[in-house]
């Protein structure tokens, strides 16, 4: 009994250490509030924080405007309607997820500038002068809302379209008896039934939209996300950077405790399984709402990648150039090491929960998978301030007791981007294996014990082999995301070191789109990969057998 009690205090030993590691660099955002306030920061307060806050509260707005339209009543036709097409359009619906919003962006900006392609081409046929093209393009707030919404819509599309197949139809069936239309259904039964799941994703909507800063800086418009760059980067203020950041914590926070409130205790309907979902064919108008489906489809996925084809066959790139191929190295070689080891950590925090199923350990669980809902900002910002400590302190160390000056060891190094990408993706490699780990009888590790097997030996030869599909699919999720992650390895990069992200921002940032559509096809190749594997995954609910 007490080498047990000593195995499980091991464990949540190991726990708080890793949940240490993972939330430091979070709570130094958090406490930098408390840090003395600079001109800076009430120059930022006086002028700016309005503005970062009044552009940020629009661009949200409208982006959850448009999204929660298409996300809901896409949802709702491909679960409750019959049309052409309907069960892979149901699928497409998903793929605008691949591609990273920047690209989308930056795509949008090039053919639709003053003089692009765009214009240039209705001028060329319509042999007319198109003197009422807007100067700015796309470049307003009202165009990355519509780029943020082309790739943010699936958010609430799959929550909807969940909630749809989950609820019970046998209310629906009763207000068809009762005469009741389709559309007076959808408004009296299906929205309210649907409404904590469209709430989720709206809230996931606006925690990205709060995060995004390629879209943002490259449209001009000044969210509180491209006011830390500016701060730190212009200003060369950490400090006031970090308070920046810490404020804009503290309303990811408050979104994250909203999001949780409109999932407690939600339980739609027990009988649910007892009918089956019975779409409403739709003849001809099947055609129109098959149009009206592909629309998100074009304008977030077929006309960004056909765009970035034409460009990377127009210009005189190579997949096999050594610069290019310096960059996919970069971007793998880190991508692996930092997926590697967030799965190794992810299955430690499985595997003391699994042997602590208390409380302790499911906070200190929950504090160790809060990153991915941060913006990469802050936890980029709050890594630097983490790791710089921790070097002087090194430096100090070893100049007083050897006489060596150590200089930055951890700062700007490799290791510091490890480190941010594991607090900022734990929770997608928690996740992904969690699921597959529950499900596994606590028997198997009770006789592994009987057999006299140890914790290790068990969780080598036993579970591994069992969630290794989970592993997997969780090792890539990761690994896209790294690739696809732009504001925190743009902070936390070594100098010099190029990324396929990095180099598609500065390429773009000098309007040179084309040079970056290579980087670009790959980034969105990867994220194809990942919608599959999201989309064979149960929990998204978008292969069903109705």
């Amino acid at each position: 009994m007490q080498n047990k009690y000593l195995s499980k205090n091991n464990w949540l030993i190991l726990t708080i250490i890793i949940s240490l590691i993972v939330s430091i660099p979070i709570i130094i955002v958090l406490l930098s509030i408390l840090f003395p306030k600079n001109q800076n920061w009430e120059h930022i307060l006086d002028n700016l924080l309005w503005i970062y806050i009044s552009e940020t509260f629009f661009l949200v707005s409208l982006t959850i405007a448009i999204s929660t339209f298409f996300g809901v009543i896409c949802a709702w036709f491909c679960t409750n309607l019959e049309f052409p097409f309907r069960k892979i359009i149901s699928w497409m619906l998903i793929l605008p997820l691949a591609c990273p919003a920047y690209i989308v962006a930056y795509v949008y900006a090039d053919i639709l500038e003053y003089g692009g392609f765009l214009q240039t081409s209705l001028e060329f046929f319509l042999n007319y002068k198109i003197n009422i093209w807007p100067k700015e393009g796309i470049r307003t707030i009202i165009g990355a809302s519509f780029i943020l919404s082309t790739v943010l819509y699936p958010y609430i599309y799959i929550l909807s379209r969940n909630s749809f197949i989950q609820s019970s139809k046998s209310l629906e069936e009763t207000s068809k008896m009762l005469g009741l239309s389709r559309i007076k259904i959808l408004l009296k039964v299906s929205l309210p039934m649907a409404r904590p799941a469209i709430i989720g994703g709206i809230l996931l909507v606006t925690m990205e939209v709060v995060a995004d800063f390629g879209v943002s800086d490259h449209f001009g418009i000044s969210t509180i996300t491209t006011g830390i760059f500016r701060t730190w980067l212009l200003l060369g203020d950490k400090i006031s950077a970090l308070q920046l950041s810490a404020s804009l914590f503290i309303f990811i926070l408050f979104l994250i405790l909203l999001e949780k409130s409109t999932r407690k205790g939600k339980v739609l309907n027990p009988d649910n399984n007892l009918l089956k979902i019975k779409r409403t064919e739709t003849k001809l108008a099947g055609y129109f709402i098959s149009m009206f489906c592909f629309i998100p489809i074009i304008f977030g996925f077929i006309i960004p990648t056909l765009v970035l084809i034409i460009f990377h066959i127009s210009s005189s790139n190579s997949f096999f150039e050594i610069q290019f191929l310096e960059k996919i190295f970069n971007s793998f070689y880190v991508a692996s090491i930092a997926s590697s080891i967030t799965l190794f950590v992810a299955i430690l925090l499985i595997y003391s929960n699994r042997i602590n199923p208390n409380k302790i350990s499911k906070k200190l669980v929950e504090v160790s998978t809060l990153g991915y809902t941060l913006p990469g900002a802050v936890i980029g910002l709050g890594v630097i301030m983490f790791l710089t400590w921790v070097d002087l302190g090194i430096a100090r160390f070893a100049l007083t007791y050897f006489k060596y000056d150590a200089g930055l060891i951890l700062t700007g190094s490799i290791s510091a981007l490890v480190l941010g990408y594991i607090i900022r993706f734990l929770t997608v490699a928690y996740n992904s294996c969690q699921s597959n780990y529950s499900q596994l009888d606590r028997l198997i590790d009770d006789k592994g014990k009987v057999l006299g097997a140890r914790n290790s030996r068990i969780v080598k030869e036993i579970h591994l082999p069992l969630v290794l599909p989970a592993i997997l699919s969780g090792w890539l999720l990761v690994f896209v995301e790294v690739i696809k992650e732009l504001p925190a390895t743009l902070i936390l990069r070594p100098f010099n070191f190029e990324t396929l992200s990095t180099s598609v921002y500065r390429l773009a940032s000098d309007e040179r789109i084309i040079e970056a559509s290579s980087s670009s096809l790959l980034i969105i190749c990867l994220g194809v990969i990942s919608v599959l594997i999201l989309t064979s995954r149960s929990s998204f609910g978008i292969y069903t057998k109705n």
